[in-house]
């Protein structure tokens, strides 16, 4: 089997891509997958949003079960995408229970309270690491037969979730990221 990889982003109105022909868990499928992106919208989403899921990463809540800064500030980043591509299905991660909710749940509630559809979101709720997140998603990516994901994080958190998520899903699909400011 071959695949063909054509990924990019937008970033200050300059479009930067990868393309390559490789089979699957090649270095060329892998250079691929390290395409990211800042605030910009990456160019798999314009591409395929009907396949690619925006995979927005957890952060421990607080102890009565609010949400911390920095998740906020990702789903904040996440949220426009949300309204952009509407077809794009969502996967929150986090299963740390904190007043009586995870993480997942917390965005999952969040992302509602703004309109976006509960049936668009999956509440990945057992991951308790960056490296359990992964491995959940990828399983649930396989399963709804994603083409690529999006993910949603912190600038110093993307480099280490998108190898982990990489090495989840061992080279089948694309994965950019979208930082939060």
């Amino acid at each position: 089997m071959t695949i063909v990889i054509a990924t990019g982003m937008l970033v200050g109105g300059l479009l930067h891509t990868t393309s390559a022909t490789a089979a699957p868990g090649s270095a060329a499928v892998g250079e691929a997958t390290r395409q990211v992106s800042g605030p910009g919208i990456p160019l798999l989403l314009r591409i395929n949003p009907f396949g690619t899921r925006i995979v927005v990463l957890g952060a421990a809540l607080n102890h009565d079960g609010s949400m911390k800064p920095v998740l906020i500030q990702r789903l904040r980043a996440a949220l426009p995408l949300t309204r952009e591509f509407p077809q794009a299905q969502v996967i929150t991660t986090g299963g740390l229970p904190r007043g009586g909710r995870t993480e997942a749940q917390a965005m999952k509630g969040w992302l509602v309270a703004r309109d976006v559809a509960p049936t668009r979101i999956t509440a990945e709720n057992h991951s308790r690491s960056t490296v359990e997140n992964a491995r959940n998603c990828a399983r649930i990516l396989f399963a709804g037969r994603s083409t690529g994901a999006v993910l949603v994080t912190s600038p110093d958190h993307l480099t280490r979730a998108m190898k982990d998520f990489r090495q989840a899903i061992r080279g089948a699909m694309p994965i950019t990221g979208v930082t939060s400011r």
